[in-house]
């Protein structure tokens, strides 16, 4: 899912039905709730129009968001992402959360 190359990368959704995305331990490691999750992916599948336009409807979300527990679970998951509190995920802290979640795989 992170490849930089576009031929290379997974669809939205390919991504979508990923077991990262729908797996119950990624709920519980982020201690998030199925419902906040759901409304997450719900929304994820809403973008799969131009970029361009992705990029607009997701500026205008953001700015428009609603239900705070949508917000507070994605800053849950960000600050536990960000392992060394600089404010930016490094390919290393996303890479380091998947490991993590999948050690036992």
């Amino acid at each position: 899912m992170l490849e930089k190359d576009p031929q290379s990368r997974l669809s939205a959704e390919q991504a979508l039905q990923h077991p990262w995305v729908n797996s119950a331990k990624v709920l519980q490691f982020y201690k998030i709730s199925l419902s906040s999750h759901q409304k997450v992916i719900k929304n994820l599948i809403k973008f799969r129009a131009h970029e361009k336009l992705q990029q607009a409807v997701l500026l205008l979300m953001i700015h428009q968001i609603i239900d705070e527990s949508i917000v507070e679970d994605q800053k849950k998951i960000f600050i536990k992402l960000d392992k060394n509190k600089d404010g930016i995920l490094e390919r290393e802290d996303i890479q380091n959360a998947i490991d993590e979640i999948y050690e036992d795989i």
